[in-house]
């Protein structure tokens, strides 16, 4: 494992980025996505190309210079250039199997639940995994506590820190399969206007619209 740090370092000045109200309520733990490169490419040294991507990596950090900071309390990210974790393992089996066990290609050990980061605090965390078969994914971990949008508003915001709340709280993970994701798309250009769709926004409304029904008062 190595600690991959931002290509430059970030200004004193951008030392301490404040979360929003909504980032605050949200968990400290990690979201997770892995990628498939459509053209395998088995035909670069292993070396090679994990000097490449913790090059591009720590590149990327400069500019969102956040994911490489710390969790300072409830309410601030330290832009210390504490880095982001990046490992490369050997996985013992065919990319088909990750199909079934898709937490293969995830480093082990990290707090999907409520709970800290990482043993080391790194909000952001990476994995280059190679295959039996010659194949590769890359997956990546963000820290839940920020979703670094933008403000409507120029100028510095200030936000009363909100202590997070674990009691009463239940996590879960659902899997969408892509025949299921396929038929949400069909059903919404069915009956409304929208044709095209994307999975991330069909699945997005399903959520949304199952969370507004059950604060629906009865």
């Amino acid at each position: 494992m190595d600690i991959i740090k931002p290509l430059s370092p970030t200004p004193y000045t951008q030392r301490w980025h404040n979360l929003s109200l909504i980032d605050q309520t949200f968990s400290n733990i990690y979201v997770p996505c892995f990628l498939y490169p459509k053209h395998q490419v088995d035909t670069i040294p292993k070396h090679q190309l994990y000097k490449f991507l913790t090059y591009s990596l720590s590149k990327t950090l400069t500019s969102y210079y956040p994911w490489a900071g710390s969790l300072k309390d409830n309410a601030t990210f330290e832009c210390d250039d504490h880095g982001a974790e990046f490992f490369e393992v050997e996985i013992n089996s065919s990319m088909n199997k990750v199909i079934h066990n898709p937490d293969l290609t995830f480093p082990q050990g990290l707090c999907w639940g409520y709970s800290s980061l990482s043993t080391s605090g790194a909000l952001t965390v990476a994995q280059l995994s190679h295959f039996e078969c010659g194949g590769i994914t890359l997956s990546i971990c963000l820290s839940h506590k920020d979703s670094l949008m933008p403000s409507p508003f120029d100028g510095p915001m200030v936000y009363p820190v909100i202590e997070p709340r674990r009691e009463g709280c239940i996590y879960k993970r659902f899997v969408f399969s892509e025949f299921k994701i396929n038929a949400l798309k069909a059903l919404v250009a069915a009956e409304s206007s929208v044709q095209n769709s994307t999975r991330t926004e069909v699945v997005s409304a399903l959520l949304y619209k199952c969370a507004a029904s059950s604060s629906i008062p009865i």
